[in-house]
């Protein structure tokens, strides 16, 4: 199992996440954790893990759940011993007002999914990473360029919560980095992957006003199969050196924080 790699991957069971689990799925050298918050529900993840050539494991991972987390952990270390790339994906977007009609309610939905979701994640899996076999074992936040500071003036879209909770969560990658990328030789990576037309992309859009076919201006629209092919390329190739405590996107691009 030494020549192996352990990807740990949340929100698996749909959109984005799944098709990133499906395209590891293909080599049989892998070993993937696939966190979802159902997995009896996880009917495409199942189904996937019973033929493909890399095993699958499909273990319960609610975002923002301590004690659930560390419940994850223990049950991913009885199983497989370590994680060599932590990937917290699972994430929210389905709030979109202006900042006078968003609700503190709103706010703290998307900031337990979005921001502690991925803390929790990383505290209660930090112990198996140490244990990684890779020379650079690697922590990815699935973020958006709608967490930009540099961008945010430019979006037209009425994101503050989905957008300020991203932001947040970039902040702690940064600090991540900081802390324990030299320290743990640990490549934090927080990545935008595009505009997906995952179901959660699709009904951001359709809630905002923006009929399908549709350009907006500015904003290329992909699928998930192209999205997460390049998320796949960025992270396959990333280094400590070249892209440690970066904010990129799905095509390796810098963004501005």
């Amino acid at each position: 199992m030494s020549d192996s790699t352990v990807y740990l991957i949340t929100g698996a069971n749909r959109g984005i996440g799944l098709e990133v689990l499906k395209l590891y799925a293909s080599d049989a050298r892998n070993i993937l954790i696939a966190g979802v918050r159902d997995p009896a529900g996880a009917t495409e993840v199942n189904t996937l893990a019973k033929s493909s050539p890399a095993a699958i494991h499909v273990v319960k991972i609610v975002a923002g759940d301590e004690e659930g987390n560390q419940a994850a952990a223990a049950e991913v270390a009885a199983k497989v011993g370590r994680v060599d790339v932590l990937w917290a994906n699972a994430g929210i977007s389905d709030v979109y007002k202006p900042v006078l009609q968003t609700t503190v309610a709103d706010f703290e939905s998307h900031w337990r999914v979005n921001v502690l979701g991925p803390v929790v994640l990383f505290q209660a899996f930090y112990p198996l990473l140490l244990k990684s076999t890779k020379t650079e074992k690697k922590f990815v936040i699935t973020s958006t360029a709608a967490g930009s500071i540099g961008i945010a003036g430019s979006l037209p879209f009425p994101v503050s919560a989905y957008g300020s909770s991203k932001a947040a969560i970039n902040f702690v990658a940064a600090k991540i980095h900081q802390e324990h990328g030299d320290k743990d030789k640990l490549v934090v990576i927080p990545i935008h992957p595009g505009m997906v037309s995952t179901d959660m992309g699709q009904h951001a859009l359709k809630t905002m006003g923006v009929t399908d076919g549709v350009a907006i201006p500015g904003v290329e629209v992909i699928t998930p199969v192209e999205s997460a092919t390049g998320l796949k390329n960025v992270i396959d190739n990333a280094t400590f050196v070249a892209n440690g405590g970066k904010f990129v996107d799905y095509a390796g691009k810098d963004l501005p924080w």
